[in-house]
């Protein structure tokens, strides 16, 4: 995969303004949820998907990254033969894939603005709900913490929301102003220090929390950034 198709998935949810989705002539034998798993410049894999729908002669397409709260980026989608391809203009990323013979399956190379391609294969899934991550209950975390962070465009709202049940402890992050949202975090606390990583986004918070368990202040760490950030318990 090239490092800057690595990068724009990395950082998908962070950095795509969402518009309205986009749509196309009717696409035959597309319709469905395909999803696929990409690996990040971090080695981990996350899930890619597009959802294409056609209604009235219209086909509707848009991508989502689960593991990221990346959801309905919009995307276009057309065919010739047996040779699909999905395109995502705000990313310059395309997929190109040859559709199995049953059309459940489509196999081929996903690359960005004419660089080197990563192969991808996707095959058609059921609706499903976002992928969740929990770790071992985590003591004194439960609730909606917010902050901000200040990044060389301006300030960036963040939300982590973690609760906690059966013994285990599930926490996501949101991004409001970028329509990013239920993005998994895994959390854990060493006394008053707590860590929430979020691998989707390649980001990670370090924080102290305070005496009246109220406040965390630390860092936030990004593909070799590192910003300072507070967040508090709403």
């Amino acid at each position: 995969m090239t490092a800057r198709l690595k990068t724009t998935l990395a950082a998908l949810a962070l950095s795509l303004s969402l518009a309205g989705a986009a749509h196309a002539q009717a696409v035959k034998g597309i319709d469905g949820r395909w999803e696929g798993p990409v690996t990040l410049g971090n080695g981990m894999k996350i899930t890619v998907v597009f959802r294409a729908t056609t209604k009235d002669g219209v086909t509707t397409t848009v991508f989502d990254s689960p593991e990221q709260g990346a959801k309905d980026i919009p995307a276009t989608a057309k065919r010739e033969g047996d040779t699909v391809t999905f395109e995502i203009p705000t990313a310059m990323v395309v997929y190109t894939a040859k559709l199995s013979a049953d059309g459940k399956t489509l196999t081929g190379d996903m690359n960005q603005g004419g660089g080197g391609a990563v192969p991808l294969t996707m095959t058609q899934k059921p609706a499903s709900a976002a992928a969740a991550m929990t770790t071992p209950a985590v003591a004194g975390i439960d609730g909606r913490w917010e902050g901000s962070i200040d990044t060389p465009i301006g300030a960036l709202g963040v939300v982590f929301r973690a609760s906690t049940a059966g013994g285990k402890t599930t926490t996501l992050m949101d991004v409001p102003m970028q329509n990013a949202s239920n993005i998994p975090t895994l959390a854990k606390r060493d006394g008053q220090k707590v860590t929430l990583d979020v691998p989707g986004v390649a980001g990670s918070f370090t924080g102290d929390l305070s005496a009246d368990g109220k406040t965390l202040a630390g860092f936030w760490d990004q593909m070799g950034q590192s910003m300072p950030l507070t967040i508090t318990k709403k």
